[in-house]
């Protein structure tokens, strides 16, 4: 009789055939276990990482805020991404940094000609109603149809007059 050379197909086959872990079967023969080295560090592994460490060390890449300049995380495939396809040059580490980019580049300190003298832009003219009220003495139906501006909404002007004195 032949003796025949074992290798890794057997282990395979007695493995399935004895329900056993291919492993175990290939330390008792004698066989090389099938291990390759780890993407991350480099240490022989069964799997593609050899730890969680490993994998998200390998995932995740270190990027500067683009306002506050703090190190943080972000997902390496989603820079890559955002870089190269979205043509991104900007990262932020919280929204609170963003609003603070948005405000500086394209709120009103960036386009002053969008910003109102009042700091705040009203629809209607509150000055024209407590003056014309003020002159006349008329109540909010004879304001509302003298300055085109709805009865609630006088109403509301007036209000806030009377909160302020």
């Amino acid at each position: 009789m032949m003796a025949t050379k074992l290798n890794c197909g057997h282990a395979n086959l007695l493995a399935a055939l004895l329900y056993k872990d291919v492993d175990n079967i290939k330390i008792q023969l004698g066989l090389p276990l099938d291990k390759q080295p780890c993407l991350n560090c480099g240490t022989p592994t069964k799997k593609v990482f050899c730890s969680r460490e490993c994998k998200h060390d390998y995932a995740f890449i270190q990027v500067a805020c683009s306002t506050c300049d703090k190190l943080f995380l972000r997902r390496q495939s989603k820079v890559i991404y955002y870089t190269n396809k979205r043509n991104q040059q900007f990262w932020f580490c919280s929204r609170h940094c963003f609003g603070i980019y948005a405000g500086e580049y394209h709120g009103f300190t960036a386009h002053p000609e969008k910003s109102h003298a009042g700091g705040r832009h009203r629809k209607w003219d509150y000055s024209k109603v407590y003056e014309l009220r003020d002159r006349t003495g008329w109540g909010s139906d004879r304001l509302s149809r003298a300055l085109e501006i709805p009865v609630s909404t006088i109403a509301k002007i007036l209000r806030r007059r009377l909160k302020c004195q």
